[in-house]
């Protein structure tokens, strides 16, 4: 991708992070859907989409966004985290179980380690 062109969609995705911290999920899906549109790698864009998709209880469509994820982040807890919210949401409860204990498992290992950014990732989903 042209050098200018990446920069925009880095704008795109930094203006889709404002309106999330804005309250305006909507909006935001649409900008971080923009950003992966012209780069389908943007790990990212896909886990801020997804979480964005959990406040709209668009559970399938974060599940698949998480997917996106895992295997670029295979250690993170806030992707397990995620998952089993979206998981539970979807009404597979075990599975969410099984999903949480994963997050609880990467949390316990960025607090043993003191992985300062895992942990304030963490803060992020509720």
């Amino acid at each position: 991708m042209h050098r200018d062109v990446a920069q925009v969609f880095v704008g795109v995705f930094n203006r889709a992070h404002l309106w999330d911290l804005q309250g305006h999920a909507r909006d935001a899906e649409s900008d971080y859907t923009m950003a992966i549109t012209h780069d389908p790698n943007f790990i990212s864009a896909y886990y801020n989409r997804g979480l964005v998709r959990l406040e709209l209880s668009e559970y399938e469509s974060a599940l698949k966004d998480f997917d996106k994820v895992l295997p670029v982040r295979p250690k993170s807890a806030t992707v397990a985290a995620g998952r089993a919210i979206a998981l539970e949401g979807l009404g597979q409860h075990k599975a969410a179980d099984q999903e949480f204990a994963i997050a609880v498992k990467h949390a316990m290992s960025a607090i043993k380690h003191g992985n300062k950014r895992r942990m304030k990732d963490l803060n992020r989903i509720r």
